[in-house]
């Protein structure tokens, strides 16, 4: 699901495709909140167009300090059962397969490989591109889910597996070589999440973690930075495991 997003004083207007995945993303949100999961409650502005309350607050990069206050409302939401809700399960190669022109053989044999492993998607809820931009931490305390149009049923790996990726790779000044950044990320984020009461499945966070990897490095492969992508294939063609290197 993608949506046109304008960002206004009090607000934010997203246009979606048609008027089915407008209705579709006001019944995530409407269902989530009344699970209990804080998430912007929109009101449909026409038929294709949600209006959003804007919410202030810290986020992003802002948030990396602070993971238990990003992890909290994504172990809220893996810990609901699809709420009256028709979702699919979640697929981490959707936007890995547009793009596998760019691969080279080796980091497209892997990304093959992780894929191979992923566990059947269950009856849990994933956000489906948690990275800590989706959460927005209020004055009150308060911890705001955001942008759910990628909403599907995965287990948490898929999400703790992205927000790694996003960790280790994101662009700040590091000394540090892929690799330890990737080990240092996978550790902090493992132990706030069992620190806050949820559980790990290493192989399967192994298989996430990758695959998100391989897509950042070829969406900034496309935008023409293969850097990412370079330090991949070198790790990849070793017979590096990406999420133990």
């Amino acid at each position: 699901m993608t949506a046109r997003v304008l960002i206004g004083e009090s607000h934010v207007l997203k246009r979606f495709s048609s008027a089915t995945a407008a209705q579709a993303a006001l019944d995530r949100a409407e269902a989530l909140l009344a699970a209990g999961i804080a998430t912007p409650r929109p009101a449909r502005q026409d038929a294709d167009t949600l209006r959003f309350p804007r919410i202030t607050g810290s986020s992003g990069g802002d948030l990396v300090a602070t993971l238990p206050h990003l992890l909290s409302p994504l172990l809220a939401l893996t810990r609901l059962k699809a709420p009256g809700l028709r979702l699919d399960g979640h697929d981490p190669l959707r936007r890995i397969r547009p793009r596998l022109a760019l691969a080279p053989a080796s980091v497209a044999r892997l990304a093959d490989r992780q894929a191979a492993l992923l566990p059947p998607p269950g009856q849990t809820l994933c956000h489906g591109d948690f990275h800590p931009g989706q959460v927005i931490r209020t004055a009150d305390g308060q911890s705001w889910l955001l942008d759910l149009d990628d909403l599907a049923l995965g287990p948490a790996e898929a999400d703790l597996g992205n927000l790694i990726a996003w960790l280790a790779t994101r662009p700040i000044p590091s000394p540090d070589p892929l690799p330890l950044r990737l080990v240092r990320s996978r550790r902090d984020v493992g132990a706030c999440w069992h620190l806050l009461g949820g559980r790990i499945d290493a192989a399967s966070l192994s298989a996430y973690q990758t695959l998100a990897l391989i897509r950042r490095a070829l969406k900034r492969a496309e935008g023409g930075d293969r850097s990412l992508l370079d330090a991949v294939e070198a790790l990849a063609g070793q017979g590096a495991d990406l999420a133990k290197a």
